[in-house]
């Protein structure tokens, strides 16, 4: 696909996720897969123009809430 539709693809390795366990195997998945995906996902919805670190903002206090009276 890269080549037909000029797409920009990443390739993420978790290999060494699943041969540890534990603590370590969630450090390994956050060093290896979940920073490096939240950083593409995060240059593909800017178009770029962001720093590499995603920041992560805390939720609005405009929060709505549905509840149902039955």
């Amino acid at each position: 696909m890269r080549e037909e539709f000029g797409w920009q693809i990443h390739r993420l390795n978790a290999t060494e996720v699943f041969l540890r366990r534990g603590g370590d195997a969630e450090d390994a998945w956050e060093r290896l897969v979940v920073e490096p995906s939240t950083n593409i996902v995060a240059r593909f919805i800017c178009k770029g123009n962001i720093d590499p670190e995603p920041a992560i903002a805390a939720p609005s206090s405009g929060i709505a809430i549905a509840t149902a009276n039955n």
